[in-house]
C-alpha cells in the first residue's frame, strides 16, 4: 500500500491539440478539490460493468465484494479519453493496465492529476508505477484519430462525454480504429429523453451567458464541485437579494430560477444546474437501437459484450473481432446544431408564457 510519502512525479502533460472550449474545462477543473479517497470501489464497479460484464453480473449474482482484487486489464494498453479528474485512469492502474494514455481537452485536470496521486490515502499500486504506465495528453476529442496510431490500444474508454463530442458515431467509427484485434470499446451516453424540459430550458436561458458568468452564479450556490457555495438555491430565490453587491448583474437570474422552479420544484432545478450543460456546443440524446446498428455495421461485436446493458440502457461495450468499415454516418437522431436538442430563449419564453422573465 502506498503512502503519501510516495511522491510519484509524471512526465510532463503532452499538448497535441486543444478544442475550441478548452477554456470553459479548464475553468471547470481548476482549483478542483476532489481527492482520490473514495474512487476506488465505484470507479472499479463502472470499470468492470462496462469493460467485463460478464465479471459484472458474476460478482452481483453471488454476493461477490467489488472491493477484491480485479485484474481484467492485466497487460493491457489503455485509452482513458474525456478523462476529467484521472480517477478512471486511477482505477484502471489499479486493475492491472499495462498503461493508460490519460487524454482530456483541459490542461489543468491533466496537470492535477499528479498532485491527486500523491495525495491519495488508498492506492493499492505502488505510486511510482503512474510514472511508467501513465501518460498526460491535451487532445481535441473530436479529432482524436489524428493524434494516435491505429490499432494501439486494447482497451478504449470514454465516460459520459461522446454526446459532448461534434459527432458521436464519427467518435465511435474513429476510436474502433485505435483498436487492436480483440480490443473493447466501451462508453456511457445520454439516451433520448435525457434532456428534459427542464434541462433544456435551463440551458437555454444560460446560453446568453458567457462561461465566466456561468461559473460565478453556480459558484455561488455551489453547483462546481470546486467552491463552496454561500448559499442554496431556495435561499438565493426565496430571498431579497437587493443587499447584495452583485444583486443587479443577478437578478435577472434569480428571477428566470424562481420561475422555473414554480415550474418544476426547486430540487429538480437545482439538480439539473450544471456548467458543463450550460456550457458544452453539443449534448445528443442517442437512440440506443441506432447506436447498437451503427456499431455492428462498422463491424463491432455488440452481441458478446453490447448486449449487456447494466444497469440502464446508456452503456454500450464492443469488442473488436474484425476490421472496421467506412460507412456513412447516421443523420437522424442526433443533430450537430446544438438547438436540435436544446432550446433557444424563444423556447423558453413561450414554455414560460405565463411568467414574466
Amino acid at each position: 500500500m502506498s503512502t503519501n510519502s510516495d511522491y510519484a512525479k509524471l512526465s510532463s502533460v503532452l499538448v497535441k491539440s486543444k478544442p475550441d472550449n478548452t477554456e470553459i474545462y479548464d475553468m471547470f477543473w481548476s482549483d478542483f478539490r476532489q481527492e482520490f479517497k473514495t474512487f476506488r470501489v465505484d470507479r472499479l464497479i463502472e470499470l468492470i460493468k462496462l469493460i467485463e460484464p460478464d465479471e459484472f453480473l458474476n460478482r452481483c449474482s453471488n454476493n461477490i465484494s467489488f472491493d477484491s482484487a480485479w485484474n481484467g486489464l492485466e497487460g493491457k494498453d489503455c485509452l482513458d479519453l474525456c478523462s476529467g479528474s484521472g480517477s478512471y485512469t486511477a482505477a484502471m492502474i489499479e486493475s492491472g493496465a499495462k498503461s493508460v494514455t490519460m487524454a482530456d481537452g483541459s490542461f489543468k485536470s491533466l496537470d492535477d492529476f499528479e498532485r491527486k496521486i500523491n495525495l491519495a490515502e488508498n492506492l493499492t499500486a505502488d505510486k511510482h508505477e503512474f510514472v511508467n504506465k501513465v501518460s498526460r495528453v491535451q487532445v481535441n476529442a473530436n479529432t482524436v484519430l489524428d493524434h494516435f496510431q491505429k490499432e494501439s490500444f486494447d482497451v478504449v474508454f470514454i465516460r459520459y462525454a461522446i454526446h459532448h463530442l461534434e459527432n458521436p458515431f464519427q467518435t465511435i467509427l474513429d476510436l474502433s480504429k485505435l483498436l487492436r484485434p480483440g480490443g473493447v470499446l466501451a462508453f456511457n451516453y445520454f439516451r433520448l429523453g435525457t434532456t428534459d424540459p427542464c434541462r433544456r430550458m435551463l440551458r437555454g436561458f444560460f446560453k446568453q451567458y458567457s462561461a465566466k458568468n456561468i461559473f460565478e452564479i453556480l459558484s455561488l450556490i455551489g453547483r462546481i464541485p470546486s467552491v463552496k457555495g454561500k448559499y442554496t438555491l431556495i435561499q438565493l430565490v426565496d430571498n431579497d437579494i437587493s443587499n447584495l453587491e452583485f444583486a443587479e448583474k443577478i437578478k435577472p437570474i434569480v428571477k428566470f430560477l424562481r420561475n422555473v422552479s414554480m415550474l418544476f420544484g426547486i430540487d429538480e432545478v437545482e439538480r439539473r444546474l450544471s456548467f458543463e450543460d450550460f456550457t458544452t456546443s453539443y449534448i445528443h440524446n442517442l437512440n440506443r437501437r441506432e447506436t447498437l446498428e451503427f456499431c455492428k455495421n462498422i463491424g463491432l461485436d455488440t452481441d458478446s459484450n453490447g448486449g449487456l446493458i447494466l444497469p440502464t440502457s446508456t452503456a454500450l461495450s464492443c469488442i473488436k473481432n474484425g476490421p472496421i468499415s467506412d460507412i456513412d454516418l447516421p443523420i437522424k437522431g442526433f443533430n450537430t446544431n446544438t438547438s436540435e436538442y436544446m432550446t433557444d430563449l424563444q423556447y423558453v419564453s413561450s414554455y414560460l408564457k405565463d411568467f414574466v422573465l
